[in-house]
């Protein structure tokens, strides 16, 4: 960490550089990500202690969720713009006011936009994969492989090393992080060319290290590729039961997801290299009512579920959260969204809270394209917009894709792209 100055300035009046580096980073640390990231350019000092991962780990904590949008398209030229969700100081109402901002991004590129996108097939298109630590996983949108590792705020990315296995249907596929060896890992699971229609293999890549996939042996979980997994504590997780979800001609990510089993989720931990089964909240056991819609988040760092009963006409919304990662017990209902009977609001699409405010509203993500602010306490929505393009729930990283693979891994096996 940077040591800061506790002198003060020659003239009598106190300067930035003169703050204590535990009050600087505080204070930087609750400013809007558009001005943080002009932040960088004030000093060299200022540049290098946003992209530390200490910074950014204060940063999650105060920073609201953003939401990451495909703008235009598919194509690698439309991850240049944004558009992101920031807490303001006067929230959003029925009569004005908006949620989402449009934000576009340009890096001080060390090659061309024309030279980065002829790296790829012109036919490439890719859909947005699960993010950890600031960065996103992009998979091939018709394969659903993982090809690229992207840092949006940077506007720096690493195109991953081809697989060596054919695979014979679509692929599962995650980014994680070690916190044992400080290293960013991608996950792939397939079914061979040659496995029976039951068998699934899993390999992992470390990101930077060398050009090869390990394979790590069978995976015990039947996980549906077309959701992106969700990282926290070490590990990558997924909702489990999409009963038709192997379907290849199936692309509403909204039916299907009724469950019947007390292991709805299951979970790869990127320390062991080991899949594990996580149970669900107690409302799954009832045998009287076990039919529920589920979707799986992260608010805060702990796994959270939007459950809903699925017999029930224009039910409620529950979001129970795993207070204590890993403990069963410590599941509990944080709160509930009560039907506001408006006639566009459907609770079997699916939903994820992403964010809770410090005013008592919540933020939800329906469908992968709606925005939605709700009032706990008035039990109504504030606000909806609509997005042209599916979004996915992101909190920001400065961290530099360089410094990632320079001082993590110094193998030079990877170069970082700039959009």
């Amino acid at each position: 960490m940077l040591n800061s100055s506790s002198s003060a300035s020659s003239s009598g009046v106190a300067e930035a550089s003169d703050l204590p580096c535990s009050i600087l980073i505080d204070i930087l640390g609750r400013l809007p990500l558009k001005t943080l990231i002009d932040c960088r350019y004030v000093c060299k000092s200022w540049k290098s202690l946003l992209t530390e991962s200490y910074f950014y780990r204060l940063y999650s904590h105060h920073m609201p969720t953003t939401l990451i949008l495909q703008v235009k398209g598919n194509s690698l030229n439309t991850l240049r713009e944004l558009r992101v969700i920031e807490e303001h100081d006067t929230p959003p109402n029925e009569d004005g006011g908006s949620l989402v901002h449009k934000m576009r991004l340009t890096a001080t590129s060390k090659t061309s936009v024309d030279e980065t996108l002829s790296l790829m097939d012109p036919n490439f298109r890719y859909q947005l994969g699960n993010g950890c630590n600031g960065l996103i996983c992009l998979r091939e949108i018709r394969t659903r492989e993982p090809c690229l590792v992207w840092n949006p705020i940077m506007a720096q990315f690493v195109i991953l090393p081809k697989p060596a296995t054919n695979t014979a249907d679509k692929v599962v596929a995650g980014l994680g992080f070690c916190a044992r060896t400080n290293r960013y890992k991608v996950i792939r699971i397939f079914r061979g060319l040659n496995d029976p229609p039951n068998k699934r293999r899993a390999e992992v890549y470390d990101l930077g290290v060398g050009n090869e996939w390990r394979e790590i042996g069978e995976v015990p979980f039947q996980i549906p590729s077309r959701i992106p997994g969700f990282f926290t504590n070490n590990s990558l997780h997924w909702i489990l039961d999409y009963p038709n979800s192997d379907n290849e001609n199936d692309t509403n990510d909204d039916d299907n997801n009724m469950s019947p089993n007390i292991e709805l989720i299951c979970g790869f931990d990127f320390v062991e290299e080991k899949f594990k089964g996580i149970a669900a909240p107690p409302i799954y056991s009832d045998q009287e009512n076990k039919y529920h819609w589920s979707n799986l988040g992260i608010i805060g760092d702990c796994l959270s579920i939007c459950a809903i009963d699925a017999m029930l006409f224009r039910p409620d919304v529950q979001v129970w959260v795993m207070e204590e990662y890993g403990v069963s017990e410590s599941w509990a209902m944080r709160l509930s969204i009560r039907d506001p009977t408006v006639e566009w609001w459907d609770p079997y699409r699916w939903i994820q809270v992403t964010n809770v405010l410090r005013n008592g509203e919540i933020v939800m993500l329906c469908a992968h394209c709606y925005v939605l602010a709700y009032n706990l306490q008035e039990r109504r929505f504030l606000s909806m917009e609509g997005l042209d393009f599916p979004a996915i729930a992101h909190v920001p990283s400065l961290i530099s894709l360089e410094d990632v693979l320079s001082d993590n891994h110094g193998t030079g096996s990877l170069n970082v792209r700039y959009l």
